[in-house]
């Protein structure tokens, strides 16, 4: 698609969608004000670049990867939402991923709170909290990693099941260019990754 500009800056609104495998940020707005390219709210997958015809161009990047998975757990849904939300700053607690995590915010719940995990295998991950809905779901997102992420989001959704909580994680991955290519290849490893968060979750919840 291209946009023809008649000056810069100039302040156009995009609207893309959200399906299945993909994730995209809605009506967002962007001002470009140089010849530099720039991202969609930060995000890899668009990529706004001027060409010699003053041309706004706008290149397609690989999509991010989406996962799924979900968990039945015989605990209260007010238990398995305390530790998992209220508790996000501790998820070393159960996850055996993580080796060590603590808050790095103010704020220990709600939009605005983020943690900092160390990877059991190395390297960091920082991540945030931006959207709360109490007792029902929160999305986070990574602001900070030593791994070369270009995108992630993550969505828990909690929902009562007789006596006990069916836990919901999706997922959403894209490696940074130049490697993007592997993100698809990693599918499984991240499925894996997120089963076992879940099953830790449940066998810490049990032990309690």
């Amino acid at each position: 698609m291209d946009l023809r500009l008649r000056s810069k800056p100039y302040q156009f609104r995009l609207t893309t969608h959200k399906q299945d495998d993909e994730y995209l940020t809605q009506n967002t707005s962007l001002k470009v004000t140089n010849n530099l390219s720039v991202s969609l709210n930060q995000q890899q997958f668009v990529r706004f670049k001027w060409s010699n015809s003053s041309k706004l161009k706008t290149t397609i990047m690989g999509k991010p990867i989406y996962v799924k998975v979900e968990k039945n757990i015989s605990k209260p849904l007010e238990q398995v939402w305390n530790k998992v939300a209220l508790g996000f700053g501790n998820v070393s607690d159960y996850n055996p991923a993580i080796k060590a995590s603590r808050f790095e915010s103010d704020k220990k719940s709600g939009v605005g709170t983020i943690r900092h995990c160390d990877f059991v295998s190395k390297g960091y991950i920082k991540e945030e909290i931006f959207e709360w809905n109490d007792k029902q779901s929160f999305k986070l997102r990574f602001i900070e990693s030593s791994v070369p992420m270009g995108f992630m989001e993550s969505k828990f959704s909690f929902q009562e099941n007789g006596a006990g909580t069916s836990i919901t994680q999706e997922f959403w991955y894209r490696m940074k260019a130049p490697m993007g290519w592997l993100s698809g290849l990693m599918k499984g490893k991240m499925r894996k990754t997120l089963v076992d968060g879940l099953n830790g979750l449940e066998e810490h919840l049990n032990n309690q």
